[in-house]
């Protein structure tokens, strides 16, 4: 019975120091973006967060996101009215890039038969991105026609970028595994 008295406040300290622990945070978008896509996402009654085991940010729809799309891009509109047209621009890149990346990570688990991760990818975490993008880029659109002309240039910027950065962690991968 005492030592039952003994860990019990002991197991309490542990849990209140594991509490204080600084949690990592690999997201590609920094504080201000972060605000941006809170405000974004609770607009269109979207959510987001980062999955440590795919090494990845995702946006995810609820059951109810699709529901009424008009209202939603309404009030998408109202919080986005104050934004700065260059802000939203790199907003829509860094979305953008976060679906190449996906993109990426799903051929690379394709190529290792990592299937259960592939489909993870494939079906849950790509779709809403995709729409969400779709979401911001009529958003974008709507705020200035003329910026279309310039994302194609942003998309293959992106895409180089993104596949330069998973041909070096390849690369890195393959001399680790060849250094003697």
């Amino acid at each position: 019975m005492n030592i039952k008295w003994v860990i019990l406040p002991a197991v309490m300290i542990f849990a209140a120091g594991c509490a204080l622990l600084p949690v990592r945070d690999d997201s590609i978008f920094s504080p201000a973006e972060k605000k941006l896509l809170e405000k974004t996402t609770e607009a269109l009654d979207f959510g987001f967060g980062y999955d440590e085991e795919v090494g990845l940010d995702y946006i995810h729809s609820h059951s109810f996101s699709e529901a009424n799309v008009p209202a939603r891009e309404k009030a998408l509109a109202a919080a986005l009215k104050d934004v700065d047209p260059g802000d939203l621009l790199r907003f829509y890149g860094k979305v953008y890039r976060l679906g190449v990346m996906m993109r990426h990570r799903m051929a690379g688990y394709e190529k290792e038969r990592n299937w259960r991760q592939y489909t993870y990818i494939k079906n849950y975490l790509i779709p809403p991105l995709d729409s969400f993008i779709g979401h911001i880029r009529k958003q974008l659109l709507a705020g200035n026609v003329a910026t279309e002309s310039r994302l194609a240039a942003l998309h293959a910027s992106i895409e180089k970028a993104v596949a330069d950065y998973f041909y070096e962690l390849e690369m890195e991968v393959l001399r680790d595994q060849w250094r003697i």
